[in-house]
């Protein structure tokens, strides 16, 4: 397939799911301290769900040969 994507070239179909995979899961981490959905939550619980984000997020994109992404400390927003 000739989809061109994160720089890798010649993307296959099993990559192409992966990347879209990466993709999801980078606008839930991007979107995560955005959320109320956190509202009322212990920090811990907040991280734990964070970083398993990012770890599944990372398992994908090593599959398909992208940039792993560090585990970030959850700041909680002050409105």
């Amino acid at each position: 397939m000739g989809f061109n994507k994160y720089g890798i070239k010649n993307i296959g179909l099993k990559d192409y799911r992966n990347i879209g995979m990466v993709d999801l899961f980078d606008d839930m981490i991007r979107d995560f301290e955005d959320s109320r959905a956190i509202e009322g939550v212990s920090n811990q619980h907040i991280q734990a769900l964070l970083d398993k984000l990012v770890l599944t997020r990372n398992s994908y994109a090593q599959h398909a040969g992208i940039d792993l992404k560090p585990v970030k400390i959850f700041k909680r927003k002050i409105l």
